[in-house]
């Protein structure tokens, strides 16, 4: 089956208002009539590496997919921070869109190092019942825009010079033990300025002041410059534990800063998410990818079972088969020879694989696993 690129962010942004696509039922492409062995694989009569087999899309890379709008994918290396990736790539798109051509680069790694401290603190603070970990949702990184500011890539790289990746196990272990004895000897100020000299070897000083593109700044005054949009986005999950509409605190592990999201119906969420794609928006995706059936080295993810409902999704979330494990960034949408749509999305380990870091995601994979996204609110 070949895919084919439909939209791509910054090829064309279609301005549809909030409210006014199709509705999901309409929006979804037509399901092709299932075959015999895709009814079994339905029914769970067939073995799972039977319905892995008649249900792999083989798919052939199309040429031009890094577009205006589309910052190429970064390498978190050894870390838990794909959540600032992301959102960090969120970011970029945003810029990327409203100065097309533009070279920005946005440092992830600024947000993780003020992220650990806020950990630190919040630790502290707790008497050692919060937690440091490199894990985090995509608002972290909106928060510590908000509060500290924001640095280009090259002011601050974020790794020592001459390591060639992100590296940040013997880090963590270290900063839990600063915390702890800074809970033990009730000092806070001195256990905070030796994590930051930690901090410095790990990933480098972050400077006073730097200059980007002739201009003199600081991580905030560099943040309000660029004028994006932090207050705009919006979190949204779909779980029928939770009143639909309401808004509350998503119950996964790496939601340490208790962040809230509003619960809407799964068609809601397929739909808002393909509104802001065909606006030219990119959407930071939160989900599973600990399934057989997601390759990246293959640059592909799909469900052997379709159609996927809210019911087979809050089961496999209730039994924890649907788990906290990674962030991608959604930028567009693609469908095979059979009509069958793809999310595309980037990841951030660089750019391996077919589609140089980008994962073809089927519809129904994105609806079974999906956990949450940020994408701009509804104005």
């Amino acid at each position: 089956m070949r895919i084919s690129i439909l939209l791509l962010l910054g090829s064309v942004a279609l301005l549809a208002a909030c409210h006014s696509a199709p509705a999901a039922s309409t929006a979804r492409t037509k399901p092709v009539a299932p075959s015999v062995a895709a009814r079994a694989c339905s029914a769970g009569s067939a073995s799972p590496a039977r319905c892995t087999q008649h249900r792999r899309p083989r798919v052939l890379a199309d040429a031009g997919v890094w577009a205006g709008g589309l910052s190429l994918a970064l390498h978190q290396g050894r870390t838990s921070t794909c959540w600032a990736y992301a959102a960090n790539g969120l970011l970029e798109s945003a810029w990327l869109q409203a100065h097309p051509g533009d070279t920005l680069r946005l440092s992830p790694m600024y947000v993780v190092r003020r992220k650990y401290l806020k950990q630190l603190e919040g630790y502290y603070y707790s008497q050692g019942r919060e937690e440091i970990r490199a894990g985090g949702l995509a608002h972290d990184y909106l928060n510590v825009a908000r509060e500290e500011g924001l640095m280009p890539l090259d002011a601050y790289p974020g790794k020592p010079v001459g390591q060639p990746r992100h590296d940040h196990h013997r880090l963590l272990k270290a900063l839990r033990k600063l915390a702890a004895m800074a809970v033990v000897r009730r000092d806070l100020p001195t256990y905070r300025a030796k994590a930051e000299v930690l901090l410095d070897r790990a990933l480098g000083a972050v400077p006073d002041s730097f200059l980007f593109r002739g201009q003199s700044y600081t991580p905030r005054s560099f943040a309000r410059s660029l004028q994006l949009p932090l207050d705009g986005y919006e979190q949204l999950t779909s779980f029928s534990h939770r009143p639909e509409g309401s808004s509350y605190v998503l119950e996964v592990p790496d939601n340490w800063a208790h962040g809230t999201f509003l619960n809407v119906s799964l068609d809601e969420l397929e739909r808002r998410v393909m509104q802001a794609l065909q606006r030219g928006e990119a959407v930071a995706w939160h989900g599973d990818v600990s399934e057989t059936s997601y390759q990246s080295p293959q640059g592909v993810a799909w469900w052997p079972q379709s159609p996927v409902t809210a019911a087979m999704r809050q089961r496999a979330y209730e039994q924890f088969a649907t788990t906290d494990d990674h962030y991608l960034l959604l930028v567009g949408l693609a469908h095979d020879a059979a009509g069958r749509r793809f999310y595309l999305l980037k990841d951030s380990y660089g750019r391996y694989a077919p589609y140089r870091g980008l994962i073809y995601m089927s519809a129904d994979y994105f609806r079974m696993k999906t956990l949450s996204v940020l994408l701009k609110a509804c104005s």
